[in-house]
């Protein structure tokens, strides 16, 4: 799963995709540059495309003083590449560079305001919320979060509150805003809850994940911080696919063509395959009780425990799901998912289904399902299965009939 994925679906309707995810890039890997274009929003954006300014220039040399030592927040590696994108975001900035070349017509603001992008002054503001609502939480009861975030139950129980409630996001967002008013051991805790139930609330919002990130760079010593991940991912039991994403966050820190110079980089090489065990000795516990199989990610976190985990494990788990109907049934069901359609002449969509054939295929070896699930649908029990289950083992079979593996959906 993409970082940039979280939070996106709410306001895509809202905001230019292009300058989402640049301005989301710059939020996770260069936090210090996206705090000065939040906070100079008239640096960056401006009402009159053809006088930035009044006709005298006045404030033109202030205005280039601040951005000349916004620029220097930049890692010196990357300065130019994240000028070349700013220029792209905010052309006002030409003019600061050059006034002499600045050169957008009167109908560029209406143009970007029609693309949606973040220059303009309609839009601006929007990129900057971490969320399109809010539910109302007050300044006490914050501080009185915060200060219970000593006791890992009470403040783990608080957080399920506060997204039962539609909180949440108005929480993260306070906690993003002071990130380095808070006292570090309090934060310690947020962290292992935010990783212990992620999984809940994985999707509510962007700030979800870049909240994490900024909490785990407060922690400067890079051994403490390694401890202290490996402890969570080891006793976790619901967040596995946080753990993951985090997992794969710090792998694009070490790529080839990854502009993240080694002193900016979270964690060593070495130490992530640390938290690969560590995250892949986690499921390993929870597919021995089967709760692994009530996951709603279980393709994505199966893929990753078997390229990261003990081979035998794994291939031990599927043995069992293997020796058991029920867990048959469960294991294929979880690999579909719900699809509405509309015909031309439909008030009220159908709902079919599609499964992931492909992603079981690289999985487990199909094969070995075949005989059991043909065996599952002639059997009495079929007919006391749910919709769902009975028309994901009949897509099982299809997709398996087609010499192409390729999708089916329930209505073929």
């Amino acid at each position: 799963m993409n970082i940039f994925n979280f939070g996106f679906t709410s306001i895509k309707e809202e905001v230019n995709t292009v300058d989402f995810l640049a301005i989301t890039a710059i939020q996770v890997f260069i936090p210090e540059l996206y705090d000065q274009l939040q906070k100079n929003r008239g640096l960056f954006v401006s009402e009159n495309v053809r006088f930035p300014y009044t006709i005298n220039n006045l404030g033109l040399n202030d205005e280039k003083t601040k951005y000349e030592e916004i620029i220097k927040m930049i890692p010196k590696n990357l300065t130019n590449e994240i000028i070349k994108i700013l220029r792209r975001m905010f052309p006002k900035i030409i003019y600061i560079e050059n006034e002499n070349s600045f050169h957008y017509s009167d109908s560029s603001i209406n143009e970007w305001l029609l693309k949606k992008n973040i220059c303009h002054p309609d839009k601006f503001d929007t990129y900057f919320k971490l969320r399109l609502t809010s539910g109302d939480i007050s300044n006490k009861e914050i501080y009185m979060i915060i200060n219970t975030s000593s006791e890992f139950n009470v403040l783990l129980d608080k957080i399920r509150k506060l997204n039962e409630t539609k909180k949440l996001s108005y929480f993260m967002s306070y906690l993003y805003a002071d990130i380095d008013e808070i006292d570090i051991d309090k934060l310690k805790i947020i962290l292992k809850v935010f990783l212990t139930i992620g999984d809940e609330f994985i999707n509510v919002d962007r700030i979800f994940f870049v909240l994490t990130i900024a909490i785990i760079r407060r922690i400067k010593d890079k051994d403490e911080l390694l401890n202290l991940l490996v402890e969570i991912f080891k006793n976790n039991c619901t967040g596995f696919q946080i753990c993951c994403e985090l997992i794969y966050f710090f792998l694009a820190e070490h790529k080839q063509d990854s502009t993240i110079t080694v002193d900016l980089r979270i964690l060593k090489e070495d130490n992530i395959e640390d938290l690969k065990s560590s995250i892949s000795e986690s499921m390993k516990k929870s597919a021995e009780n089967k709760s692994l199989l009530e996951n709603p990610n279980l393709h994505n976190l199966l893929y990753n425990w078997k390229v990261w985990g003990n081979e035998n494990d794994y291939d031990t788990f599927i043995s069992e799901i293997l020796s058991d109907d029920a867990l048959i049934i469960k294991f294929v069901t979880q690999f579909s998912h719900t699809v509405q359609s509309f015909g031309a002449t439909d008030v009220v969509g159908k709902t079919t289904y599609d499964l992931k054939y492909n992603s079981l295929n690289d999985l487990v070896d199909v094969n070995e399902f075949v005989e059991r699930i043909h065996f599952i649908i002639d059997s009495d029990k079929f007919e006391a299965l749910g919709k769902r289950e009975k028309e994901s083992l009949n897509l099982f079979l299809k997709n398996k009939e087609n010499k192409l593996g390729r999708n089916y959906s329930s209505n073929h």
